[in-house]
Formats: C-alpha cells, sequence, structure tokens
C-alpha cells in the first residue's frame, strides 16, 4: 500500500459528522456459529540473538505436521531494536512473513508434513528474542450446511452515482452487525461501473465455508475473520456499499480510502500479463516470495492486502473484490471495537484507518495516510467518472 495522491484539504464536516454518526438501524446479530470441536497445542520456545552488525539472522527448523495450524510470536526487548520473521515450508519457500508488528506474528495452515524453518532477521540494531511457536490440531468437525451464496437482488436500468455523503453512516463499536442477506437487500443497484476491468473479479468468490486464519494480533477472531465469506455479487459499487452495510462503517469512507489505495481497480495486468503498479498492485518487493516472486507486488486487490501480512488471504485478496472488501471490512471493525492489539481507543475509526496503511497508531505514515484519505472524501472524485 502506498500514498499516491498528493494530500490536500481535510473532510467537510458533513462528512465527519457521518463517519461519527451511527444512523443505521441495527440488525439482529448473525446465528451462533458451531460449538468447535476440541483442539490440541503443543508450545515450542526458541531463544536467541540477532544484531546488524554481526550475526544477523538466525534459523530454527520445526517439525510441523499436516492439516495443524501454527501460530508463532516473536519478542523482544530492545527499545531500538528492528526484527522480521519468515516462515518457510521443506523447499525453502516463504509462505508468511512479518515485518511490521511488535512483536511480530505469523498464523498459517501447514498443508504438508516435514521439517519447516522460522528465520529470525534483523531489520535494525538487534537484540535478545524469544520466540514462541504454537501448534493447534483440530479434529474434523461433523458436516454441516454450507451457507447459501447471498443473493444478488434485480437491478434497475439506470445509471446513478452514489449520493454526496454516501448511503451508510458506522455503527457504534460493539453494536450488532447486519448479515450478508440483509445487506443484499440494502444496496442501491446501479448499472454504474467506473471500473468494467473489475468484472471478472467482481464475479469471483471464495467457496462457500472458506476460512481466512487472518492477521493473528485480533481477539475475537469469530465475530472478525469468521464471518469473511467473500459471497456478494454486483458492480464494483454495489459491492462497497454491501461491505460498509456488513461491517457498520461509511460506505464513502471505503469509496475514499480505495481511490488512495488502488484508484478502485481490484488488480490490472498490461498486455504481457504484468500487474501495474498502483492499480490493484502495490509495495513492489515488500515481501518474499508469493505469486509473483520476491520482486513482485506484496499488495493486493481495491484495498491492497499485504499478503505476507494477513496469512490465509491468497489468492483471493487477488481474485476476488468481495473478498478483499469483506477482509478489509473485518480488520476495521475489529479494531473499531477495540479488539485490534494495535488500538489505542475504542471507537477511533480514523485512527483504524491509519493503521490500516502503516500498522502503527497515529505514527507519521499513518497521519499522513489519513490526511490523503480525508482529502479524497472532501472531494468526491468517482462522481466525476
Amino acid at each position: 500500500m502506498s500514498i499516491r495522491k498528493k494530500l490536500l484539504s481535510l473532510a467537510s464536516p458533513l462528512v465527519a459528522a457521518a463517519i461519527a454518526s451511527a444512523a443505521l438501524v441495527p440488525a439482529s446479530p448473525p446465528a451462533d456459529a458451531a460449538t468447535p470441536a476440541a483442539s490440541s497445542t503443543t508450545v515450542t520456545r526458541f531463544t536467541g540473538a540477532v544484531k546488524v552488525q554481526g550475526a544477523r539472522s538466525k534459523v530454527h527448523p520445526i517439525t510441523l505436521a499436516a492439516g495443524t495450524t501454527v501460530k508463532a510470536t516473536l519478542r523482544w526487548r530492545a527499545r531500538r531494536g528492528d526484527l522480521d520473521l519468515t516462515l518457510r515450508n521443506p523447499a525453502g519457500t516463504a509462505v508468511a512473513s512479518s515485518t511490521t508488528l511488535r512483536p511480530e506474528r505469523i498464523t498459517a495452515n501447514v498443508p504438508t508434513t516435514g521439517t519447516w524453518s522460522l528465520r529470525v532477521w534483523a531489520r535494525q540494531g538487534g537484540s535478545g528474542y524469544v520466540l514462541t511457536v504454537e501448534q493447534t490440531t483440530t479434529p474434523t468437525p461433523d458436516p454441516t450446511p454450507m451457507p447459501e451464496p447471498t443473493p444478488t437482488p434485480t437491478r434497475p436500468a439506470d445509471g446513478s452515482k452514489p449520493p454526496a455523503g454516501g448511503y451508510f453512516t458506522a455503527l457504534p463499536p460493539l453494536a450488532a452487525l447486519p448479515s450478508d442477506s440483509e445487506c443484499a437487500g440494502r444496496v442501491h443497484r446501479s448499472t454504474w461501473e467506473p471500473r468494467p476491468e473489475n468484472a471478472r473479479a467482481n464475479a469471483t468468490h471464495p467457496p462457500l465455508g472458506y476460512r481466512v486464519d487472518g492477521y493473528g494480533g485480533m481477539a475475537n477472531p469469530d465475530q472478525t475473520w469468521g464471518r469473511v465469506t467473500g459471497q456478494a455479487s454486483g458492480t464494483t459499487d454495489e459491492l462497497i456499499q454491501h461491505y460498509a452495510c456488513k461491517w457498520g462503517l461509511p460506505d464513502d469512507l471505503m469509496r475514499a480510502e480505495m481511490v488512495a489505495e488502488s484508484y478502485w481497480y481490484q488488480g490490472q495486468k498490461d498486455s504481457n500479463g504484468n500487474p501495474i503498479n498502483g492499480r490493484g498492485y502495490g509495495d513492489f518487493g515488500h515481501c518474499s516470495g508469493g505469486p509473483y516472486g520476491s520482486s513482485g507486488p506484496a499488495s493486493l486487490g481495491v484495498m491492497q492486502i499485504k499478503w505476507c501480512a494477513h496469512p490465509g488471504t491468497l489468492p483471493y485478496s487477488e481474485t476476488s473484490t468481495a473478498f478483499n472488501l469483506d477482509y478489509y471490512g473485518a480488520l476495521i471493525r475489529g479494531c473499531y471495537n477495540g479488539w485490534d492489539y494495535v488500538t489505542s481507543n475504542r471507537g477511533d475509526l480514523w485512527g483504524c484507518v491509519g493503521r490500516w496503511y502503516s500498522g502503527g497508531w497515529y505514527d507519521t505514515d499513518a497521519q499522513g495516510y489519513i490526511s490523503s484519505v480525508k482529502s479524497h472524501l472532501s472531494n468526491k472524485p468517482w462522481l466525476g467518472w
């Protein structure tokens, strides 16, 4: 993710009020999920020390079993030290990385049994560290009915754009959230599509029952990642509306943030099939490995989900607009509810917007990004498309 537009004026009072308000009528919460099967967890701890001037990296081999979930947490004491963590499979391919957190956290599913490895690397300074690895095995639960795809209501034959101020405003922290089916009926349907290039991604969804692991620093994962299905269909703006409704967020805020992130492109490539920077692809070379190699894009889709920081989001963060927006909504709502460990104040939506970009709480990068999004909120460039 990167800021690509010059920072302009702050948002209008009308928009700021829309973000702070809670005008949506609260809906019934989704039905309770089935009780999960009992699971078993083994914990392994490694210690070591790395520093830029000296032994800069250390590799810890670990045997992992297929079908388990591994959670690795790297903690260190030195204030000026900055350590990174990477998980590699038995073939030596990086499958997950954590480079922007403190502590660094990785969560990943293990598809094959073998000797995997965790690499600790000193990005800045150095420090002694403790690396904790949890390997969890969950018995296969009894089959449960798969959810039905979200219905798509008949679209009227008009090409109207969204009104200034949008259709939805923010629900309060910890509010009951509407279901996918409820939000499908609240979307204002229109044939307006400023990004016809997104048509294929707009109609692509994860398989029914797909569960994303998500970023590991979020409390109450069943109420965030557990609600991510990516099953809605429609135009790009209809998908914005749907997931703004589902997560109790202002749709105009999402439109503005999508301008800052991707200019509303889910994934545009050139005539040779190469990803175009700023058109659904960004942060080239920021993650090791991945679908396009170490020099390829790390951030994908309309909301620029960085695959190495958000395990389990590939391939749908790139191929499905609905999944991309659903995942974004889950993280922002979790942060707004005060469940994200980065969050300093529950109910600070702008803080969560900045956290989406920088991974920090009102740090310099976050403040610059917030100003950029507020500028787009004020100018509403999509109304001129």
